[in-house]
């Protein structure tokens, strides 16, 4: 079992005792190469790398802003801790864009091209697809995830301060979009339509873009 899937497992007594079963797991290690480019974005010093994130970076990655803020050095057992903090509020939001009606998995959608889509939207409002009230539960029930597992590792206190609540509000709302992104949400036109169009711009590099490459 990967470090991602371990994240969902373990969110069985956080969300009250959801069902994780080996299916979800399945649909969740279809995607582990685009959580894995998220995690190391959010794990990225300078914050250049974080999904989503365009200059002035008002709201930067999370190991920028606890870089700044001293909490975070970027040594093997600091990554180790923001990885898993970073995975568990991304496994807050996935699983709850799981539980929708229509977020049925599309089967023949490559990993590349659902990324490609996803790194650049990382931080597009759930509002969107939900509207505010289910967006509220995504961010806080994110948030409070984040939170808690930076606590257990000492890089930030109790309640966390209001940046990193919101640093998880938007990596448990990127967990959510990538499983829009897999599923029936995103109909098949919108889907193919938005993997060229983001492509081209990673490819060509438009707003620094090419920062999120896959390779």
């Amino acid at each position: 079992m990967s470090k991602w899937t371990e994240a969902l497992v373990e969110l069985r007594e956080p969300l009250g005792g959801v069902a994780i079963t080996p299916a979800l797991l399945a649909e969740a290690d279809a995607v582990g190469g685009c959580i894995e480019r998220a995690v190391a974005g959010e794990l990225d010093p300078t914050g250049e790398l974080a999904l989503g994130r365009y200059p002035p970076f008002l709201l930067p990655g999370a190991g920028a802003w606890l870089t700044k803020k001293r909490k975070y050095d970027a040594s093997p057992g600091s990554r180790a801790a923001l990885a898993f903090a970073v995975r568990r509020t991304l496994a807050v939001g996935w699983f709850l864009g799981s539980s929708l009606e229509m977020a049925t998995v599309v089967p023949g959608r490559s990993e590349r091209d659902i990324y490609n889509i996803w790194a650049p939207g990382f931080k597009d409002a759930p509002s969107n697809i939900v509207g505010k009230e289910m967006e509220r539960t995504i961010h806080h029930a994110g948030a409070d995830a984040f939170v808690a597992a930076l606590k257990d590792s000492g890089m930030t206190r109790a309640l966390g301060g209001s940046k990193v609540r919101q640093i998880g509000y938007v990596i448990s709302g990127g967990g959510f979009m990538l499983r829009v992104i897999q599923s029936a949400i995103m109909e098949d036109a919108e889907f193919s339509g938005a993997a060229d169009l983001w492509a081209k711009m990673i490819a060509e590099n438009a707003m620094g873009r090419a920062r999120w490459a896959w390779e």
